[in-house]
């Protein structure tokens, strides 16, 4: 230790960042791709990001996170949308799923190249 050299330094945060505690982008991106792409229930998300960061989110953060990605990607799907509509021929697979008992469908459409 070097005497008589203490001085406060404090650093800048990011501008992106607003609050004490935050997930960057790598962390909602997983909890979105946890909930959302692999099905896994939130309660089990917040568990393993609890086993593996040693914090745990609240369920409200993930379902936050969801709905962030789902707004930003909307121009994305608007566009794709329009290119399978001029598309002269789309191939359309419809799947069917149960969640929760609930029946939901998922239906995939590519261009016919």
């Amino acid at each position: 230790m070097l005497s008589g050299v203490w001085q406060q330094v404090r650093g800048q945060f990011p501008a992106a960042v607003s609050h004490t505690v935050q997930y960057g982008n790598h962390v909602l991106a997983f909890m979105v791709y946890l909930s959302a792409y692999q099905l896994v229930p939130m309660r089990r998300v917040v568990e393993l990001l609890g086993d593996f960061y040693g914090h745990m989110p609240s369920q409200a953060l993930i379902q936050s996170a969801n709905q962030r990605l789902a707004s930003e990607i909307t121009p994305t799907l608007a566009a794709i949308v329009e290119q399978l509509q001029a598309a002269p021929v789309v191939h359309c697979d419809e799947t069917g799923m149960r969640i929760e008992g609930e029946l939901h469908c998922s239906i995939m459409c590519v261009p016919n190249f």
